[in-house]
């Protein structure tokens, strides 16, 4: 997993919009989460993106509903992206705001 974390690190590109309006973007510091994680440094991934771990339980689910097939896939599928994007939402405007 180092290796990967490794990667994904050396790949990590300045946010275009970070960089020409000054505020963070939706998704401004999903990579260094995403790499934290691979560290295994579940709190540093919490401090550069809290969504990642919404991120991480919403592409659970759908892999389940994908191999399971509930009854109710699309529900569940249409709930946790609801719920996801409420999550980075929410991240967004508090980071705005800060």
């Amino acid at each position: 997993m180092s290796a990967i974390a490794d990667w994904f690190e050396s790949q990590q590109v300045t946010c275009i919009i970070k960089s020409t309006t000054g505020h963070d973007s939706p998704g401004c510091g999903a990579l260094r989460g995403l790499t934290a994680l691979l560290r295994g440094d579940f709190a540093e991934a919490w401090h550069h993106y809290p969504p990642i771990y919404f991120l991480l339980a919403m592409f659970g689910l759908w892999i389940i509903v994908l191999i399971r097939k509930p009854l109710h896939r699309n529900r569940v599928i249409l709930y946790s992206a609801g719920v996801t994007f409420a999550a980075i939402a929410v991240n967004y405007f508090v980071k705005l705001w800060a």
